[in-house]
Parts: structure tokens; C-alpha cells; sequence
């Protein structure tokens, strides 16, 4: 494919925040292959917020402006039409990965027509037969639909500007952390309960991350600050840990380029923290690490002592369990899910080997 010659592309944005980290690398060699083109991405809030200031596109727009909800809404007639109208107005050359666009968007291109290319997911149990990643299936599955060559070197990443940076020195800064990367950033937000470690355990950790390892320590709250708080009320060392509520995501990152590790559940956090450099320790629960594990050498997974035989173990998205809000094997996991089954003494090892691997970690991250 010759993308030169194209002037006016579409990209449709993977949903999560996780699979929108995980195909930076993807934008970058559009931009390289495409550099006279205007690049638009199409995606879901809060994810876009990632890339809108990503030199790789030039315009980034959520479809939640469409009045459109989630990935699998069809839209009502209101929204159908302003999706038709605004692609009748861009009139876009080509448009990428129309199979990951919401439903409603995905049906009016498919009506409209054109020139598509699709990466797909068809390269992930081959890749996970050779030991390798969900990055590295993304990476193939790119090359193999968009006709983009990917250096497998160049792992995700995200630019950062100055003033994000600046801004996250001065939040640090005035939540009385100094600003000499020895704060331990916790994390309690999970996109579903059964993915979410409890937050008493948690807590247990942040202590021991204060008391043994004498880091400070930061809670990360999400748009819902409920579980940062239960976190925060079940320590015992509240004198050593500050609290950030529900921060945009570009400081959220920025933030987290200022910190010396992360410890989280298996979310978008995870793959943002390792996008610029941090350490990160996930709690995996129903999915697999083998597939959504950062490739970053500092980054650790703790499963589950339970093998639930439900499991995704060849395939991108949610499990069952997942997607109808229970476990379908609680006679093993219980009813919390399998999560519950991460001992806070797993987590606790797995956290000092963490701690260990952020000595190395690089004074500056360049993406």
C-alpha cells in the first residue's frame, strides 16, 4: 500500500485505554508512511485523551460526541445520522481498522464503502505459541492488514510535553511528595469487580511499601475516588501516603514518569506506566498475562492460585465472566472471581522484586 499518496485517513482506535497505549507504535509508522496526510482518529473517550496531543495524528475525536455510549451501541437515529454526516463531510481516502470502530460507526462505513484496511486480532495464538506478547500480535497483525512494517524495538510509548511534565511536578509537589522518584504509586480503579484486587489487600501492600521499603506512598483515585478511599482508610500508615483524585490522563501519565513503580490491577494504568518507563506491578484476575503484560522489563504479573478453565487464553477482549458481570466458576474462584484468590503475600514478594527493578530505571523516559 502505497500511503503516500493518500491525503485524508481515518483510524478507528482500539476501545480501551490498554489497547490504545498498545498501538502507539501503529500511529507513529502511519505518520512516517502517511506525512503529508491528515490523520484523523476515531476512538472512546477517556482513551482518546491519550493521543490528542500525539504527533502522530492530527485530530482526535471521541465518539461519545456522537451520543454514542459504548463499543457495542448501534446508536438510535439521531446519531446515525450525524455519524453519516460527518463522514460525508471528511470524505476520507482510507479508513484503518474499521472492525474496532463502535458498532454504529462501523455499520455506516461499511454502508459508505471504500478503501479499508484492517489489522484484525488473527495473529495472537500463533504468537503466543512462540512465547510471545499481545504487543507482538498487535505488531503482526498491523503488518499483515495496513501493510506497516513495525520495529518490534520501539515498544509503546507516550510523548509527553513539557508543561504535562511541569504540572506533574507541581501536583507531587504539592501533596508534600518530594520530587525524587521514590514515591510508589497504588491503584485500586479496574474496569469490572472481577478484575479488581480487594482494596484491603491493597492497603496491606501500601503499608508494607512504607514500612519495609520506607517509600512514600501515592493513591491514584479514579472517577470513582470510592475505592481509593476504603484503600486509604485501611492503612495503617496514612502518615506516609497522599491521596490524587480522578487527574486527567496525559498527567496521570506524567505523573506516573515521576514515580518510582506502580502497583495496580491489571487496567489501563498498567500499560500508561509502562509507556513512559515506570515499573508496574498488576494483579491479574480473569485475563492473561501472556497477552496484556507490558513487555517493559520492569513489569510484573501475579495470577490467581486457581486455573479456571473459562479463561481467554488465545484471544484479545473480555472473558465471559466479564462481560455478564460473574463468575461462571464460583464453585472454584468463589463469588468475588478469581482475583481474590492473589495472596497479599504474592503481591508482597512480587512488589519487592519491582522495587529492585526501579534502581535501573532511567532518570528521563524519551518517547
Amino acid at each position: 500500500m502505497d500511503f503516500s499518496s493518500l491525503r485524508r485517513i481515518l483510524v478507528c482506535l482500539r476501545y480501551g485505554i490498554g489497547d490504545v497505549v498498545m498501538e502507539t507504535p501503529a500511529l507513529r509508522a502511519l505518520r512516517r508512511a502517511s506525512p503529508r496526510a491528515h490523520i484523523t482518529a476515531l476512538g472512546a473517550a477517556p482513551a482518546t485523551a491519550l493521543v490528542a496531543r500525539n504527533q502522530g495524528v492530527d485530530e482526535v475525536v471521541a465518539v461519545q460526541g456522537f451520543g454514542l455510549r459504548h463499543w457495542g451501541d448501534y446508536g438510535d437515529a439521531v446519531a446515525t445520522t450525524e455519524v453519516e454526516r460527518w463522514l460525508d463531510e471528511r470524505n476520507f481516502d482510507a479508513v484503518l481498522d474499521v472492525s474496532h470502530a463502535v458498532t454504529c460507526v462501523r455499520l455506516a462505513l461499511w454502508r459508505r464503502g471504500g478503501l479499508f484496511l484492517d489489522s484484525g486480532e488473527g495473529a495472537l495464538p500463533a504468537i503466543l505459541a512462540r512465547n510471545g506478547s499481545g504487543q507482538d500480535a498487535v505488531i503482526e497483525d498491523i503488518r499483515r492488514g495496513w501493510g506497516l512494517e513495525l520495529n518490534p524495538a520501539n515498544p509503546p510509548s507516550l510523548a509527553l510535553e513539557q508543561d504535562e511534565r511541569e504540572d506533574a511536578t507541581l501536583i507531587l509537589r504539592g501533596l508534600g511528595l518530594a520530587d525524587d522518584r521514590q514515591v510508589v504509586a497504588v491503584s485500586a480503579v479496574a474496569s469490572s469487580p472481577l478484575k479488581r484486587w480487594p482494596e484491603e489487600r491493597l492497603a496491606r501492600v501500601a503499608d508494607m511499601v512504607a514500612d519495609e521499603l520506607g517509600r512514600p506512598v501515592l493513591i491514584l483515585a479514579g472517577p470513582e475516588a470510592g475505592d481509593a478511599q476504603h484503600v486509604l482508610a485501611s492503612m495503617r500508615r496514612q502518615d506516609r501516603v497522599r491521596l490524587a483524585n480522578c487527574l486527567p490522563l496525559r498527567i496521570t501519565a506524567a505523573v506516573l514518569a515521576r514515580c518510582r513503580a506502580l502497583v495496580c490491577n491489571d487496567t489501563g494504568l498498567l500499560h500508561m506506566a509502562a509507556a513512559v518507563g515506570t515499573p508496574a506491578l498488576a494483579v491479574f484476575g480473569p485475563t492473561d498475562p501472556r497477552i496484556y503484560l507490558p513487555r517493559h522489563a520492569g513489569c510484573v504479573a501475579v495470577e490467581p492460585d486457581v486455573a479456571c478453565p473459562l479463561r481467554r487464553r488465545n484471544t484479545f477482549g473480555p472473558p465471559a465472566c466479564i462481560a455478564t458481570g460473574r463468575c461462571l466458576y464460583s464453585d472454584l474462584a468463589g463469588p468475588g472471581g478469581c482475583v481474590t484468590h492473589v495472596s497479599t503475600e504474592a503481591v508482597m514478594a512480587a512488589c519487592r522484586r519491582v522495587n529492585e527493578a526501579a534502581q535501573d530505571k532511567k532518570e528521563e523516559h524519551v518517547a
